[in-house]
């Protein structure tokens, strides 16, 4: 099988082509900005490729694959409630599978990545805002409403979002105010590394709201393996600094016993791709 796969994003797209179970001629155009350049556009990429079977596309959004539309909101806003399968499907000429990007990624984590051994396994995207997916029997979740997955949503203790007290963004933002700096979120972890009192409080706190985040989950969904991607992902001591956490809220109630396995992510760049290529095949193979 040979397919084009795409990742739609706010300020680039990215593309390859899949091809004996890898992506080649990797590649990126800044985000268009509408709808019909953006079809442009990948149409020139897909025309510089022979024997293109179908189109693998990870996209933000809600993707309602029943009506074929992508809903919610996001930094693209012309590929929301319009016909996109079918818009996509008349200029390429070729089948298109469509899904949202934070659940691709999860697909790559689960197919061939950090949670290629789990069963019941929850995805955590931890990026300028914090979201994710769930998987129930190595099976995607989306949920009645295709919420599965909003961990962003979820609130803390504090009443607050864990989008707002959960990510580095927000984090850095946070300590600027009151520090009167200018530093972005890998500046302000390398204070935390250093032992900077107020860095070390900030990021403790962001490190607190996410590991309360993840006892709910962990309680709620039962999962036994938990994957952190997102940016911050890329900090190797990451999984231990939140799994420590976590199990204080398990050892509080002696539930020590449904600790799950906490790992980052194997895949960063390219897991929308491998994601959306996974997501085709297995809505094609529906069909079949």
């Amino acid at each position: 099988m040979r397919l084009m796969a795409f990742d739609l994003g706010g300020t680039s797209v990215k593309y390859g082509t899949y091809v004996k179970d890898e992506l080649i001629d990797k590649g990126s155009f800044i985000t268009p900005a509408t709808l019909e350049e953006l079809m442009e556009k990948m149409t020139t990429v897909i025309d510089k490729q022979e024997k293109i079977e179908g189109i693998a596309i990870s996209a933000p959004g809600s993707v309602n694959q029943k009506d074929r539309v992508i809903e919610g909101i996001s930094a693209i806003p012309y590929i929301h409630f319009t016909p996109i399968y079918d818009l996509f499907e008349k200029e390429f000429g070729l089948p298109v599978a469509i899904e949202n990007d934070a659940n691709c990624a999860g697909l790559c984590e689960v197919d061939r990545g950090a949670a290629k051994n789990g069963e019941n396994i929850v995805f955590f995207v931890l990026g300028t805002g914090m979201g994710g997916s769930v998987f129930i029997n190595r099976q995607l979740h989306t949920g009645s409403h295709m919420y599965g997955g909003e961990f962003g949503m979820s609130l803390n203790s504090n009443g607050e979002t864990g989008s707002k007290n959960g990510t580095l963004v927000a984090a850095a933002k946070k300590y600027n105010e009151q520090m009167g700096t200018n530093l972005d979120g890998i500046q302000l972890l390398d204070l935390y590394d250093q032992g900077q009192a107020e860095a070390v409080k900030t990021i403790d706190q962001m490190f607190n709201a996410i590991a309360e985040i993840l006892y709910n989950v962990q309680v709620i969904i039962d999962p036994d393996t938990i994957v952190l991607g997102g940016g911050i992902s890329n900090r190797s001591s990451l999984s231990e600094e939140l799994a420590v956490r976590m199990d204080k809220h398990l050892e509080e109630l002696d539930i020590l016993g449904a600790k799950p396995k906490i790992v980052n992510a194997q895949y960063r760049n390219d897991a929308n791709l491998y994601g959306a290529v996974i997501n085709y095949k297995k809505q094609i193979e529906s069909l079949l």
